[in-house]
This record gives structure tokens, C-alpha cells and sequence, in this order.
């Protein structure tokens, strides 16, 4: 009956986070972590479950580091029966992804595995970064450990987390794998320690019978150590440290039961620079054009609109033609055009203001005069 009752309430939590999977971005929360560092910036996200992020202004590019969280040690029964550690993340790093201000990042933390009285741990959830419907980073959680299957049999510790096939050389990293226990000898309970969790730089290192596995550097968390019991009731292990760090596997010496040891959440780490800010202007549309007679005085050109404190550049085939003109919040003329072609607006960018492209092209065009006709001259005989 508890078995049931554990796989239920797995299966409960596992299809309510996919069920948040599938809802717009739009409907997921605004995530509010602090930003350090002094341009280039990094924003990191520790609270496990999904939200979003918007890419501030002046912002073009940005590398992301997602840390899989790891996953819970084994737990223990009477008699002598006792758990394995938990594998640790994986950790991948995606450099100068390109992004536009103002566009949405959906940011998924992985939750540490959280383990389970008399049985196996659970798995670490995989940390990911989707951008405009493309998911282009994720670091896979690691295993839970495994309860022993017997007082003579040792407790599987789970399987560090793994690097998909996509990912290139040194882009990702393993997490370690979670040590098995050791069986019942006798005179001592000894538990699994938990897997490191991955870095940015290095795998994480496996755990061993109590011995933790340390944490890959840079950013991967060692994980928790497994214990050794010579007496009583038993005990859990240690939970494993951020970033993905597994837990230790947990002992019963006598009788009863425990769970082992969580594991530690993943993270989400992005780092960018942030160039010049600034407003968009107001796009309005190109006026004038049209035909004139060779020798004529042209056609004007202007713009419907115009903002104060903003220029606009004339361009003919897409070369400037003359200078700037200032808005003056109201339409605007840059004269007579003379030069047959295709005349397009662009506003000049400032400290305040961005540059960009007006609405449409005016068209001016030189129809030339009649060839006046021939004249024969009679001369009288």
C-alpha cells in the first residue's frame, strides 16, 4: 500500500509540471532574481519550477549555463537494508545566443530529488532555457539511489546526469554517479554518497560507500555523504549541495525504515552585456514624388510626421542624400528632389532615441520633353 501510494504521488507531481509545460509562456510567472556584476551582467536562477525572463534593453546576445539538479539517495528497511547515493547533474553551457530586447526566455530549474521512505530516490529535475519555441540548452537531472535489495546485496547508487548527443566538446559535463552501499557486514550499515553535481569546466567526481563525490568545477555542488551505522534505528544520509549535488543514501541497523537523502536543486545561470538603450521613435510615412518634365523643378519629399528632439535622413537608392532635418512634431518636407529614384526616411539615433527605418518610399521620376518636329524648308524654283 505505501509502494502505491509513493508511485501515485510521483506520477501526480510528474504530469502537473508537464501539464505547466504545455501553457503559453505568457501564463507562466515573471522571474525576479537579482542581477550582479557590472556589464557583463549575470542573472542566476535557484527556485526550482518554470517562469520567464525578459531580455533587457540593449541586449543582443546571451550565454547560459543550466545546472541539472541531483537526484535523492536510496532509502533503508529493516533489516541491514540500506540505500545507495544519488547521481549528480549534468551542466552545459550555451555562449552568445542570440536574443532581442525585449523578447521572452522561458527558464525551467530543475527541483532536487527528493527521497523516499524504503525505496528508491527520486530522480533530479533537468534544468532548461527555451527562446522563441526552440529549446536550446538542458542538463539532464541525475538518477535516484536505489534501495538494497537485500541485507547481502548493496543499494545501486543512481546515474549521473547525461550530455546529450548534440551537445559539443566542452559545452557539457556529466554529473557523477552516486556510490553503491555496502552490505551488511556485520558490524557496520554503510550507505552510498551522493554524486558531484556537474561544472561548467569539469565533470562531477562519483561517490563512493559514505563517500561523497565532489563537485565539478566551476559551479557543480559535491554531494551528500552517506553514513555508516553501528547501532539503533538507522539514519539518513546528507542532502546534497547546489549546484546538483546527489544525496546520500540512508541505513536502517535494526529496524524501521528512512528515506535517504535529497538531492540538490539545479540552476540556470545568464550572463550578458548590455550595449546603449534606447526608445523606439515613432514610424511615420513618406510623402511626395511622382513625374516631372525634364528641366523641371522636381518633386518634393517629405515625412507625414515627425518627433521633436529626433532627425531624419533622406536616402535616395539607398545612398543619404544632404542633411539631417530636424523634427518639429509635426510633417516635415526635405524640398524639391531633381535626381530620379527611390527615396526612403530613416531617423538618426541618439542618446535617447533608436534609429530606425520610416514607413514606405516615395518614387520620383523624369519624363522627358517632346522631340520638337522637323521642319523642311520649299525653296521656289
Amino acid at each position: 500500500m505505501l509502494k502505491k501510494y509513493f508511485i501515485l504521488k510521483a506520477y501526480f507531481l510528474i504530469t502537473s509540471f508537464s501539464l505547466l509545460l504545455l501553457l503559453p509562456v505568457s501564463a507562466w510567472a515573471q522571474c525576479s532574481p537579482a542581477t550582479t556584476g557590472s556589464n557583463p551582467y549575470t542573472v542566476t536562477f535557484t527556485t526550482a519550477g518554470a517562469c520567464t525572463w525578459t531580455v533587457p534593453c540593449g541586449v543582443t546576445a546571451v550565454t547560459v549555463t543550466c545546472y541539472g539538479a541531483g537526484g535523492a539517495g536510496g532509502g533503508a528497511r529493516t533489516t541491514d537494508r540500506n540505500g545507495g547515493g544519488g547521481g549528480g547533474g549534468a551542466c552545459v553551457t550555451v555562449s552568445n545566443y542570440a536574443v532581442a530586447p525585449g523578447g521572452q526566455l522561458s527558464i525551467v530549474v530543475g527541483a532536487g530529488g527528493t527521497g523516499v521512505s524504503a525505496s528508491t530516490g527520486n530522480t533530479g529535475g533537468y534544468s532548461a532555457v527555451t527562446y522563441n519555441s526552440i529549446n536550446f540548452i538542458k542538463a539532464i537531472g541525475g538518477a535516484g539511489g536505489q534501495m538494497a535489495s537485500s541485507s547481502s546485496t548493496a543499494g545501486a547508487g543512481g546515474a549521473g546526469g547525461a550530455i546529450a548527443n548534440n551537445i559539443p566538446a566542452n559545452q557539457g559535463f556529466k554529473g557523477g554517479n552516486g556510490g553503491n552501499s555496502n552490505p551488511s557486514t556485520g558490524s557496520a550499515d554503510q550507505s552510498g554518497g551522493g554524486g558531484g553535481g556537474a561544472g561548467t569546466t569539469a565533470a562531477g567526481g562519483n561517490g563512493g560507500i559514505v563517500t561523497a563525490g565532489s563537485g565539478g568545477a566551476t559551479g557543480g555542488g559535491s554531494g551528500g555523504a552517506g553514513v555508516s551505522t553501528t547501532s539503533g534505528v538507522g539514519s539518513n544520509g546528507n542532502p546534497g549541495n547546489a549546484y546538483g549535488g546527489g544525496g546520500g543514501g540512508s541505513t536502517v541497523y535494526n529496524s524501521g525504515s528512512r528515506a535517504g537523502a535529497n538531492g540538490a536543486n539545479g540552476a540556470v545561470v545568464i550572463t550578458y552585456t548590455q550595449g546603449a538603450c534606447c526608445t523606439a521613435p515613432t514610424v511615420y510615412s513618406v510623402t511626395g514624388g511622382g513625374s516631372y518634365c525634364s528641366g523641371g523643378s522636381g518633386m518634393a519629399v517629405g515625412l507625414s510626421g515627425s518627433q521633436l528632439g529626433i532627425s531624419y535622413q533622406l536616402y535616395r537608392d539607398g545612398s543619404a542624400v544632404g542633411a539631417a532635418v530636424a523634427g518639429t512634431g509635426s510633417a516635415i518636407s526635405f524640398g524639391n528632389q531633381t535626381v530620379a529614384g527611390t527615396y526612403t526616411v530613416k531617423s538618426v539615433a541618439n542618446g535617447t532615441y533608436c534609429g530606425a527605418d520610416m514607413n514606405g518610399s516615395s518614387v520620383v521620376s523624369i519624363t522627358p520633353l517632346p522631340t520638337p518636329p522637323s521642319i523642311n524648308t520649299i525653296t521656289n524654283p
